[in-house]
C-alpha cells in the first residue's frame, strides 16, 4: 500500500467549516499538535482515511492566541485543546470538557512559550 499524505495551511476562520467536511466524509482524527515558532505558534489537525493522512495547519499570533474548538465534531479533541492550553497558552473557544489550566500542573505556566526574542530595542 503507499501512503498518501497533504498538509494544508488555512487561516483560524476557515477551520470549523474544513473539520466539519473531513467529519461529514469519513475522516477520523489522528492527532493534533502545537509547535512553537519563531514569530507565531502552529497548530496542526491530522486526519486518515482508508490510508490517507491529512493535514490541516493554523498558524495563530504568540500573543493572545485562540482558536475554536473542533470538539463538536471530535469530541475526543479536548484533550489535545486542553493540552495545548496548558502548555501553549492556546485559548480554545467552545471545548467539550475545559480543565481550566488544570490538566497539567507544572512548575511554570504555559512552559513551551518563551518571552520573543530580544532585539537590542
Amino acid at each position: 500500500m503507499i501512503e498518501r499524505q497533504s498538509i494544508e495551511e488555512i487561516p483560524a476562520v476557515a477551520l470549523l467549516e474544513r473539520v466539519q467536511l473531513l467529519k461529514a466524509d469519513g475522516w477520523r482524527l489522528v492527532q493534533i499538535c502545537c509547535t512553537r515558532l519563531v514569530a507565531d505558534q502552529e497548530v496542526s489537525y491530522s486526519f486518515d482515511r482508508e490510508g490517507t493522512l491529512a493535514t490541516l495547519r493554523v498558524r495563530v499570533p504568540i500573543r493572545d492566541p485562540e482558536l475554536p474548538s473542533i470538539s463538536s465534531f471530535y469530541w475526543s479533541a479536548f484533550l489535545y485543546e486542553n493540552e495545548m492550553h496548558d502548555l501553549f497558552g492556546l485559548k480554545v473557544l467552545g471545548m467539550a470538557v475545559d480543565y481550566r489550566g488544570h490538566l497539567f500542573t507544572t512548575l511554570v505556566p504555559t512552559p513551551f512559550v518563551t518571552k520573543e526574542p530580544d532585539h537590542g530595542d
